[in-house]
């Protein structure tokens, strides 16, 4: 089938994610104080689409199962670049990390508790892109997740 992306359902934009994202996490860091530390490291002016709900499960993901089992907390970096054609979406925490054995079945596409939300994302990237999450972990030094969305640039005619 062919898919028009822009109007399909379940898609959003960059900059609306990212207001999900903004006040998911005030309400975290208003309970966790400054157990809990947020760098956003953002591009201006770059908007694109996306699937609904990628980041934040994401960004709460990393707060839950990673910052929140150490009793200092910890941090996350969200981070947005400009690939060839693509923005790269990153999110970083210095938590507990991720079991390598649950990582390896996630990977494979076995359920395992911190991946509901991340074989589901990974699954939507996927069907959208056919490309999902990569990740990367160790475990007591953290996590970083990130994931490409096609980018049009805005003076460039996009062909149909």
């Amino acid at each position: 089938g062919c898919f028009d992306l822009n109007n399909e359902e379940g898609l959003t934009t960059l900059s609306r994610e990212l207001e999900l994202v903004r006040a998911y996490v005030s309400i975290e860091q208003a309970r966790f104080k400054e157990r809990l530390r947020i760098h956003y490291q953002l591009l201006e002016d770059v908007d694109c689409t996306l699937p609904l709900l990628t980041i934040q499960p994401l960004v709460e993901n990393a707060i839950r199962h990673g910052i929140m089992c150490r009793a200092e907390g910890g941090e996350i970096s969200i981070t947005t670049s400009l690939v060839p054609d693509r923005v790269r979406i990153e999110i970083k925490d210095n938590g507990v990390g991720i079991d390598p054995v649950k990582l390896e079945k996630f990977i494979e596409g076995r359920q395992e508790q911190r991946g509901v939300g991340l074989s589901n994302i990974h699954r939507r990237l996927m069907t959208h892109y056919g490309e999902g999450l990569h990740i990367e972990s160790v475990p007591n030094q953290g996590t970083t997740i990130c994931f490409y969305v096609p980018y049009h640039s805005p003076h460039k005619e996009v062909q149909e």
